[in-house]
């Protein structure tokens, strides 16, 4: 009996470890299996093709057709991996999508400007520049950059109207160095000085605005920009006038007179110094020189010859005051010429 019980329990013994033998047999198969499968997937299914490359490039040209800029770049984007990936068999389609990456950068940016956002879109021309000189052309480079110089430009015109002065200097500076020498920038920051009455800038870039202007054969802006340097100087000159700095009054008139040396205005204001100054020669000279340049008319003439008849009369050259002052007698000037013809000078 004790034999029976013990020869059966070999038996199951027997029996239990033939079963987890199977069991492991089938395991390892099923490792084995899904190794198999994993290596065929990652050479296999996953293996990009030329198809892969072609269907990302056409999808990003749809989606640039469609006005979909970003889709586009992000199309073109994956087109080039996977020509990477691929290689030589892929380059020319590589190509083509590189060359398009500075574009819809640049096209970005268009869109940025065109909604008036400025500040994204200086952000995403100067990102695109730095693409441009890497995946574009020279055209590229240089569309990339003029865009750049004139957002600015625009960005700074902004700022200007709003008073933002400092912050206009700036943005004009960075137009300047994408488009050195433009002279509607020059002539934005000669304004802009101009506003905060920085002498000395007025002068350098209203000359610097002219000069750009003259080389650009733009007649308009060259006169501006004269105009900006003239008038600017002339404001200065009548203050000093008025706060009885006479000296700095004629040192403004020069620095007028070298944006515009035919101005009347100028020359009179000048006679009317040198007049309280008792320069008197000098006071007849910039007269003569503000006839010179003043309309024909006499009622427009009748202040200049006023100062020149009070130079000559202090001089003692009573024949040339009273032909002055009979040139004077209009308008306004009318009843203190005659005064001096009739009751001072006794003119025959």
């Amino acid at each position: 009996m004790f034999f029976f019980i013990f020869a059966h329990c070999i038996e199951e013994s027997y029996n239990i470890k033939f079963e987890i033998m199977k069991i492991m047999d089938r395991s390892i198969k099923l490792i084995f299996t899904l190794l198999v499968f994993a290596l065929f997937s990652a050479n296999g299914f996953s293996q990009k093709t030329m198809n892969d490359v072609i269907a990302s490039y056409n999808g990003a040209i749809q989606a640039q057709q469609a006005g979909n800029l970003e889709a586009a770049l992000d199309s073109f984007k994956s087109c080039i991996a996977v020509a990477n990936e691929l290689g030589e068999e892929a380059d020319e389609l590589r190509i083509q999508a590189e060359s398009q990456i500075p574009v819809i950068n640049y096209e970005i940016g268009r869109k940025y400007a065109s909604e008036k956002n400025y500040e994204k879109a200086i952000e995403q021309f100067t990102k695109t520049l730095d693409i441009a000189k890497v995946y574009g052309t020279e055209d590229d480079v240089n569309k990339v950059t003029n865009a750049l110089g004139q957002v600015c430009y625009i960005q700074a015109t902004s700022l200007y109207k709003e008073e933002k002065f400092p912050e206009t200097l700036e943005m004009l500076n960075k137009s300047l160095e994408y488009l050195p020498g433009n002279s509607k920038t020059l002539y934005i920051m000669a304004l802009t000085y101009k506003a905060m009455d920085n002498e000395e800038k007025v002068a350098e870039t209203a000359k610097n605005a002219a000069d750009a202007a003259k080389a650009a054969n733009d007649n308009k802006l060259y006169q501006g920009s004269l105009k900006i340097g003239r008038d600017y100087f002339l404001l200065k000159a009548d203050g000093a006038k008025n706060a009885k700095k006479y000296d700095a009054a004629i040192k403004y008139l020069q620095s007028s007179l070298d944006f515009d040396g035919s101005n009347a205005a100028t020359y009179y204001l000048m006679a009317q110094i040198y007049n309280t100054q008792k320069m008197w020669d000098n006071a007849i000279s910039a007269g003569n020189k503000a006839l010179e340049f003043e309309k024909p008319e006499p009622v427009d003439q009748a202040k200049i010859y006023y100062e020149i008849g009070n130079a000559y009369k202090e001089k003692g050259e009573n024949d040339k005051a009273c032909d002055a002052f009979k040139k004077a007698a209009v308008g306004a000037f009318k009843e203190s010429s005659d005064y001096m013809i009739q009751h001072v000078l006794k003119c025959e």
